[in-house]
């Protein structure tokens, strides 16, 4: 971790040399000396850079409108060799809602405004949602109280991962990666005036399934673990002894569904602790979650499934049938989907849109790029 090198911003502040990471995707270099780049806030920007340095100078912005991806970023353009400029008109695909879908009606919106979530949580009585948002200048952490519609962030890092509310709904559990140190997990509450504490080092990204008691927290990293935060030093347990995706223990804590290998392995059920036995949900599935004991739904590839489980064995009980399928779901940077306290299911719809039927092109656009960057950086 302490090998890695970034751009960064170089800026005087009070008589003080400071630098601050630059933040975007879809980076290209241009002779060596340009940076072009989409940034957070949704437009097509340019600066000039310094390799050896690391250090980049005042950004310009060039052309907004640029399509982009959900939950990547990444700018739909490209440059051609002669200096063209290329790209996709449309919306920034990053921004959705986030709605609940109970039973076989219509999903409902959060009362939240839209905006680029990209993973979330939500309390055991419902009243409060950790959420995850790319910020302009950091991921944020915010809370929001669902009956009064307010909203602030609680805390903000290069890269936060899978908020848990605890099952008081008083604390939360996540891991952060600020890239200056190794991934630490982070807990605290959202009501108190200090920041959240460093309970432990996990040296790499772990995400958090299910933050169980006061205790201990059950994730992956990517082999599901049992981390016991009151140990010190914190210790963790291996759980599942191969890479897994997106462990979910069942409400009784007797079963344990995961993706075997990564999403989109097949889905299987185990019993927790593990015991030898394993059955197959299904070849091919993401992010299992518990309705119930004896139900389970999975995400395939934007058709959500429901699942019969015997509680007594965790066999499936009959073929997974389909629940609903939603056009505008969309897929986030971690398990995109969770279960409600009273059942629904929450997920995020994206923008609706059409797909663009042309392309926009600007000749000689490189040129135009690097007067623009000279005349910031004179």
């Amino acid at each position: 971790e302490s090998d890695r090198t970034w751009l960064r911003v170089a800026e005087l502040r009070e008589g003080r040399s400071t630098s601050t990471k630059l933040r975007g995707s879809d980076f290209r270099m241009v002779d060596d000396r340009y940076l072009t780049y989409t940034s957070a806030d949704g437009v097509l920007r340019a600066t000039s850079v310094d390799l050896q340095t690391m250090l980049v100078g005042r950004s310009v912005t060039l052309v907004d409108g640029v399509r982009r991806e959900s939950y990547t970023g990444a700018g739909q353009y490209d440059i051609a060799s002669n200096g063209t400029l290329v790209y996709v008109p449309g919306v920034n695909a990053e921004v959705g809602r986030l709605v609940v879908r109970r039973g076989d009606a219509e999903p409902e919106p959060l009362p939240i405004e839209p905006d680029a979530f990209l993973i979330f949580d939500l309390s055991p009585d419902g009243r409060r949602l950790a959420a995850v948002v790319e910020g302009v200048e950091a991921q944020e952490l915010r809370i929001y109280e669902l009956d009064s519609r307010r909203a602030r962030t609680w805390v903000n890092g290069h890269h936060i991962l899978q908020p848990r509310w605890g099952p008081n709904g008083e604390e939360l559990v996540f891991t952060v990666d600020d890239l200056e140190r190794p991934p630490a997990i982070l807990r605290g509450s959202p009501d108190a005036t200090a920041r959240p504490d460093t309970v432990a080092g996990v040296g790499g990204s772990l995400w958090v399934s299910h933050y169980r008691s006061d205790r201990d927290v059950l994730g992956w990293a990517p082999m599901a673990v049992s981390v016991d935060l009151t140990s010190d030093p914190v210790t963790v347990d291996t759980v599942v002894h191969e890479p897994v995706w997106a462990p979910s223990l069942s409400p009784d804590s007797r079963w344990l569904a995961f993706s075997v290998g990564s999403a989109g392995g097949p889905l299987v059920v185990e019993p927790f602790p593990a015991s030898g036995e394993r059955f197959e949900v299904t070849t091919r599935g993401f992010e299992p979650m518990w309705l119930s004991e004896r139900m389970m739904v999975y995400n395939g590839l934007g058709t959500m499934y429901r699942v019969p489980i015997d509680a007594s064995s965790a066999r499936p009980v009959g073929e997974p049938q389909p629940w609903f399928s939603d056009p505008q779901y969309k897929d986030t940077a971690g398990p995109s989907f969770l279960v409600t306290p009273d059942g629904g299911l929450m997920y995020l719809q994206g923008i609706s849109e059409n797909s663009a039927s042309y392309l926009r092109v600007i000749p000689n656009w490189v040129e135009e790029m690097k007067r623009a960057v000279d005349q910031a950086n004179r």
